[in-house]
């Protein structure tokens, strides 16, 4: 079974409305990990297609170096030539025929890595108790931007300043410089203190809209 499924729970047999609250709560966590994990499997593929690129670009350069007249000017520099820079040329090669990995490989390869300690946390959440004395519900915290974003790009920038995205629930785009973060109030103030160890302002809901 993948890590992601969501169990199978026939949400009218939940007489306590607050474990159908619960329940979908944790199927919209389940999913904005699904959609995390795609978007890193997605970058580093891109990342090796580029790489790839830059190194036929260089292959192509070398072979036309080697391959130029004044490379060849003396039968010595021949000698020299062909004595000092087939290693290089047959490394290249090498280089160059190596696959493009392909999707399913690099997601076979990301599976493998050790889950990070939030993800382990992300998880464990899913099985805690319901805490009737904490707060409950939702809020926007909106924030600036300086050009157009994808949520992709977004998720990226807040994964590097230390998001938890399992608990950011949706982003959305209220205003052409404006990003709306949905996130739960018990996490609200996390949220606002890492916006603060970077430096990045909140802006005032009213002014939103």
């Amino acid at each position: 079974m993948s890590k992601f499924a969501i169990p199978n729970v026939d949400i009218p047999k939940l007489t306590d409305s607050e474990q159908k609250f619960q329940y979908l709560l944790n199927i919209v966590q389940d999913l904005q990990q699904r959609v995390t994990s795609h978007d890193d499997l997605i970058a580093e593929l891109a990342t090796l297609r580029t790489e790839n690129a830059t190194l036929k670009a260089e292959i192509t350069n070398l072979r036309a170096q080697l391959e130029s007249p004044t490379s060849r000017t003396t039968a010595k520099n021949d000698s020299d030539s062909s004595s000092v820079f087939p290693s290089l040329v047959n490394a290249v090669n090498q280089t160059s025929a190596a696959p493009i990995p392909s999707y399913s490989a690099v997601a076979a390869r990301s599976v493998s890595k050790p889950v990070n300690k939030k993800r382990k946390l992300a998880a464990g959440r899913t099985f805690m108790p319901v805490d009737p004395s904490a707060p409950r519900g939702f809020e926007y915290l909106y924030l600036n931007r300086k050009r157009k974003l994808t949520r992709a790009e977004v998720r990226r920038n807040l994964r590097l300043l230390g998001f938890d995205l399992s608990r950011v629930l949706d982003i959305c785009f209220p205003g052409p410089k404006v990003i709306g973060l949905l996130v739960h109030v018990q996490y609200k103030e996390e949220v606002i203190s890492l916006l603060a160890a970077a430096k990045v302002p909140l802006v005032d809901a009213s002014f939103v809209g």
